[in-house]
């Protein structure tokens, strides 16, 4: 009995490995997943993010020499004043390797583990501050991927 499992497993592999048509959007589309750790203290600890991507077209990634960067993350702290990090300050953008396939079926999936390097308190006169953040993808292609929101994180003057 198993055998016969594992043949028709193996030729609906084969039949969906023949398919060229993408499986899912050509417009990329993430979810967020992960931030570790919750609690960081400003100016040591890193930030890492993961998210999750689907692309039908598989064409993710910044070409070499492309001057691009991918992946767009945005700090949505607020201020005391009521008003968002200016964008000067809150948005930090990222590379990703060339995803593109070179299968028949383009489509691509997996996971993204983004990196942010120790960040402070902002004002200064804050003892600590909870951090929220935004993410989207561009292709290739220039499609935009949906935007995903973070947990927040509490970030801890030294």
């Amino acid at each position: 009995m198993k055998r016969i499992v594992i043949g028709i497993g193996i030729i609906s592999l084969l039949a969906a490995a023949c398919n060229t048509e993408p499986v899912f959007s050509i417009i990329p589309e993430i979810d967020y997943v992960d931030i570790q750790p919750r609690e960081a203290r400003e100016n040591v600890d890193s930030i890492l993010i993961t998210i999750s991507f689907k692309d039908g077209d598989g064409d993710l990634g910044d070409l070499p020499n492309s001057g691009t960067q991918s992946i767009t993350i945005r700090d949505n702290r607020i201020l005391p004043d009521g008003n968002l990090l200016p964008d000067s300050l809150a948005i930090s953008r990222f590379s990703i390797p060339d995803l593109k396939s070179k299968a028949r079926n383009p489509s691509i999936q997996g996971k993204i583990f983004i990196t942010l390097s120790p960040t402070i308190v902002f004002p200064r006169n804050l003892s600590e501050q909870r951090v929220p953040f935004s993410i989207y993808i561009k292709d290739q292609s220039e499609h935009v991927s949906n935007v995903v929101f973070t947990d927040e994180i509490l970030l801890k003057k030294q």
